[in-house]
């Protein structure tokens, strides 16, 4: 497939118009509300704080980012507030928060699958997704499905590129890159939740948190061994060993196999 191509593929099957992503979100917005209804989008203030803790050791962890600064509520600059489709579409007012990153750092920059290293390209989409995993990790109990939407359709956009069009991936191969990656992003968190929670109470108590503060609440951060990215990698090339009719046949193989094994028993 040639280089322009691809380009134009990638643009009209991921990004798309505007249009398109306000559709997946709020196709996302209706699953959600009718597996969880509308308290799914009541997010507490605390998990506000985790959110944005999340994001920031995950950019810390990831490429060694300290944050210019984490706010929640108040302390939010009003032009950096962007209602979710959700929120206006209900006409819930959820608690604002922001992780603000070094302007030009590899975390505030738009992703394109064709150009950008296939590694970085994951770590994005992790860093996307850290935020929501932070929230699920700490206080699973108040967890809240409806929980930055927007971000979770992105990163499934991203990687979804990423499978079809640089990997080589099938349509029905994809969801196991997405999966990899949601539990890459899990194991790092899972590793710094201690240093999670102290950024969370820290913001919760002060509202604000400038970047001297962030740089020694963020000392203690571990990364991930081997780097997401490559570990994601590690764990997708057998897929692309296989032609999309022998996966479905090791799929369908295994749910054999486990229909057999429970009838036995």
């Amino acid at each position: 497939m040639g280089e322009a191509k691809r380009r134009r593929q990638w643009r009209q099957t991921v990004e798309g118009s505007l249009e398109a992503m306000r559709e997946n979100l709020a196709s996302a917005v209706t699953d959600v509300i009718s597996r969880h209804g509308l308290e799914a989008f009541e997010i507490s203030e605390r998990a506000t704080a985790l959110h944005e803790a999340g994001h920031a050791v995950a950019g810390n962890s990831l490429a060694g980012l300290v944050p210019l600064s984490l706010s929640i509520g108040s302390h939010v600059p009003q032009a950096s507030v962007v209602d979710a489709a959700a929120d206006r579409a209900l006409g819930i007012s959820s608690k604002a928060g922001l992780c603000l990153q070094p302007e030009g750092s590899r975390f505030t920059r738009s992703v394109d699958v064709n150009v950008t290293q296939p590694e970085e390209v994951i770590e994005s989409a992790a860093y996307r997704l850290a935020g929501q995993a932070a929230e699920a990790l700490c206080d699973f109990k108040n967890y809240r499905w409806g929980s930055s939407l927007d971000e979770q359709v992105e990163m499934e956009s991203i990687l979804g590129g990423l499978g079809l069009f640089r990997l080589g991936l099938t349509q029905s191969q994809c969801p196991a890159l997405i999966l990899l990656t949601r539990l890459a992003v899990w194991r790092m968190l899972q590793s710094n939740k201690a240093v999670i929670e102290r950024i969370a109470d820290a913001l919760i108590a002060e509202r604000f948190l400038d970047h001297t503060t962030l740089a020694g609440l963020l000392q203690d951060v571990r990364a991930p061994q081997p780097p997401i990215g490559e570990w994601v990698l590690s764990q997708v090339r057998p897929l692309l060993l296989a032609q999309d009719d022998d996966f479905r046949a090791w799929m369908q193989d295994a749910a054999a196999g486990k229909e057999a094994k429970n009838g036995d028993g």
